[in-house]
């Protein structure tokens, strides 16, 4: 009773101060305060102080209270260099805010201007570098896990909640208590996920944050097993693919799919490549790289209108500029940047709530309340004025709302999550145990002290598809069904049974490809995928159109006319094309992929093969709702299929094939159902619509069963069929097109 009292009496006093220093600052807003805001405040300071001291173990302490500020400070296994890099990456984020007040204050062709133009695409890197250090600390120190859903419990209480709550203050800030009356809950979830009111727009940031961390764990286990030479390969690759996909519309070339190796993931993926020993051996290049792409970006900023496409976001120059800076920190890790100050390292620990609130305090706090931005005092007093008191105030909320309404929330929800973790972990625990092998140690984690990280130069071993209990002719078999059901969208004559193919056609890769005994290489996928998928298909594409419209096509002005309609073709006109073409953007990522798939303890394929479907319908019918998300994940993607593909051919599924095959009837009950009665059946069950993958998946089950029947000498024959199905079926299509 004692303790209930004296929390009472802190919370008074507290709320008291708290109210006193908001009526001097704010008196315009404190004026109307209704008591029941008063009175949630009270409860909302009442609570934190419970929470606090079951932390503190007892009263709260004066020690305890730096801990809040300092917790950590000192301790061995702090990499502080990546404190330099996070609080660089926030300062850069409210500079690059402010510009826009100096471009819209100052005339055309003044030079300060121009140097607050240049300065805002040099500070732009700030994007990078946040994902950056994500990378680095997610796949560098994260101990490998074999529960997805242990995951997302840990680590999105540390992202999405701050998120949703800092959300939450920008509208109660803006708007008042409105957010909190039921009627407004959709349209404000609506405006959280689309950012469609521009109240948060520095939040698509965390949007590609919360999205590469739904395949962290699954990234953890591919960076631990790949070799120097192939996480050097990894990163060529990712700029190569970052090259095409962003530039290539300058040559009027419009892909129809993308890899998530060109998207935030992969520079999530660099931040950990650059950790390594093996990246410093190449810095020198990183480091010229990075100059000569600042420089080219500079020159575009001036002469190009388009320059946005060319330089910003997950640009190709913006990610060497980035690499090149965050190479420099980690290289002089040991000596320029091996300590840090008691500020930096406050500073750095809360740099991620800087991030969030940062807009309301440099907007709706210092520029409306205070009347100061970068113009104020002339441009020399403004810029650091504004700065300045932009971080100081950010700092101060976001310790205040960090130990009280983000602690609040995140204690229920651990309570909350803990109780569905052990539920998942009774639900998908049924015959534990690892497919291709238990996972190996922490080979690449960073080394204590934060300074590297072990090379892993050892290939991983891996399982044949006897050992794995896979019969020899599935391969084969899954590529002769995928080709047959394709027959139906070829001919027009059964679509449904050709989106089940082409989901078939993704999935016998991922069997074929992470089945085997060799480990895959990103140069033997590329010329394999060429030479087998991507180049008939566009001779057949090129020789039907000689047919339609004569051997024009042929002279050297329409060539590359040809290239461009081949890859930017709309699905529905090109029926067969298509499906290779998104097996094609899949394959992109396979030999990275086989390194993610192929060590996974059952228990996280079962969890795994559970989110990919929860996600694919997730990305599939939000939007329907208003609910359009931002960045994409691979798994919710077509690269996802690929490991569908591979996990209905292992033991893990084996163990669920009532479960799977009940699924896979309902979907496919679900698309001819909706075939014949919506409109909208396309969206709703096609392409990889969860109805179309469940009954994917379901086949690739049954498929096994057959070829554990079949003999052993009907390999060869179904090896010889599976070679000439795809051909074939580009001749039929060719047929029934040119009679069409």
């Amino acid at each position: 009773m004692k303790d209930m009292l004296r929390r009472a009496a802190y919370s008074c006093g507290i709320l008291l101060i708290l109210y006193g220093i908001l009526r001097v600052v704010f008196p315009a807003r404190t004026m109307g305060m209704r008591p029941r805001l008063l009175l949630a405040s009270y409860v909302l300071v009442f609570v934190s102080i419970w929470v606090h001291e079951q932390k503190a173990g007892g009263r709260i302490s004066m020690a305890y209270l730096r801990s809040l500020v300092l917790g950590g400070y000192g301790k061995p296994g702090r990499i502080a260099w990546l404190d330099y890099v996070r609080v660089l990456a926030a300062m850069l984020v409210i500079v690059v805010h402010m510009v826009p007040a100096l471009v819209n204050g100052l005339p055309a062709g003044n030079p300060v201007r121009g140097l607050a133009i240049q300065t805002e695409n040099v500070g732009l890197v700030c994007n990078q570098l946040f994902v950056m250090v994500s990378g680095a600390l997610l796949l560098g120190t994260e101990k490998e896990t074999d529960s997805l859903f242990s995951f997302y419990r840990k680590r999105f209480l540390r992202v999405l909640i701050p998120c949703v709550l800092y959300f939450l203050l920008y509208y109660g800030y803006i708007y008042g208590a409105s957010f909190l009356v039921p009627a407004n809950w959709r349209l404000l979830s609506q405006c959280f996920i689309t950012l469609q009111d521009g109240t948060t727009p520095h939040f698509w940031l965390m949007h590609a944050i919360i999205t590469f961390y739904l395949a962290a764990p699954l990234y953890v286990y591919a960076v631990r097993r790949m070799s120097g030479e192939m996480l050097d390969t990894l990163a060529l690759v990712i700029l190569a693919l970052h090259t095409l996909f962003t530039y290539s519309y300058l040559f009027g070339v419009k892909f129809q799919f993308i890899s998530f190796l060109a998207q935030w993931d992969s520079v999530f993926l660099l931040g950990y490549y650059l950790t390594t020993e093996r990246a410093l051996r190449h810095y020198k290049k990183f480091l010229a790289g990075g100059i000569l792409a600042l420089m080219i970006m500079l020159a575009v900023r001036r002469t190009r209108e388009d320059y946005l496409f060319l330089i910003y976001n997950n640009a190709t120059l913006m990610v060497l500029w980035a690499s090149a800076i965050f190479l420099f920190f980690r290289k002089h890790a040991d000596n320029w940047f091996s300590g840090e100050g008691k500020l930096l390292f406050f500073l750095g620990k809360i740099s991620f709530s800087v991030l969030l609130v940062h807009w309301l305090v440099l907007y709706r706090i210092v520029g409306d309340i205070l009347g100061i931005s970068a113009m104020s005092f002339g441009i020399i007093g403004g810029i650091p004025a504004t700065f300045f008191l932009t971080f100081a105030i950010s700092a101060g909320i976001a310790l205040v709302f960090d130990n009280t309404v983000v602690l609040c929330a995140v204690t229920v929800c651990e309570k909350v999550f803990s109780a569905l973790e052990n539920a998942a972990a009774h639900l998908f625990s049924r015959g534990e145990g690892a497919r291709r092998g238990a996972p190996v140690s922490e080979a690449g984690a960073l080394a204590a002290e934060g300074a590297s990280c072990p090379e892993t130069d050892g290939a991983p071993q891996s399982a044949s598809a006897a050992d794995a209990g896979v019969a020899p002719q599935l391969p084969c078999v899954l590529l002769l069904a995928s080709s047959f059901l394709l027959l139906g969208m070829v001919t027009g004559k059964a679509r449904t049974a050709g989106e089940i193919g082409a989901v078939l056609l993704i999935m016998s890769a991922g069997a074929v490809l992470f089945s085997g005994a060799e480990e895959l290489s990103f140069k033997k996928v590329y010329l394999s995928g060429f030479l087998w998928i991507l180049l008939p298909a566009f001779l057949a594409y090129v020789t039907l159109s000689a047919v339609f419209f004569g051997g024009d096509i042929f002279l050297p002005a329409n060539l590359w006319g040809n290239v461009t309609n081949f890859f930017a073709g709309p699905y529905a006109a090109n029926p067969p094309y298509w499906p290779p073409l998104v097996l094609c953007g899949a394959l992109l990522s396979a030999p990275f992929l086989y390194f993610v798939f192929t060590r996974m303890p059952e228990r996280l394929q079962n969890e795994t093969a559970f989110a990919v479907i929860l996600l694919h319908a997730v990305f599939t019918y939000f939007p329907l709702h208003g609910y359009r998300f931002l960045m994409p994940t691979f798994l919710a993607g077509w690269e996802s299929l690929l490991f569908l593909g591979y996990y209905g051919t292992g033991n893990a599924a084996k163990k669920h094939t009532r479960l799977i095959l009940a699924a896979g009837a309902l979907g496919l009950l679900a698309m001819i159902y909706l075939g014949m009665t919506r409109p909208d059946a396309p969206v709703l069950t096609y392409n990889n619509a969860p109805p179309a993958v469940l009954a994917g998946l379901a086949a690739v089950l049954l498929l096994r069963r057959l070829c554990e029947r079949l003999p052993g000498k009907t390999s060869p024959v179904l090896t010889a069929a599976a070679r000439m199905c795809y051909p074939v079926l580009l001749v039929i299509w060719f047929i029934t097109a040119a009679r069409g």
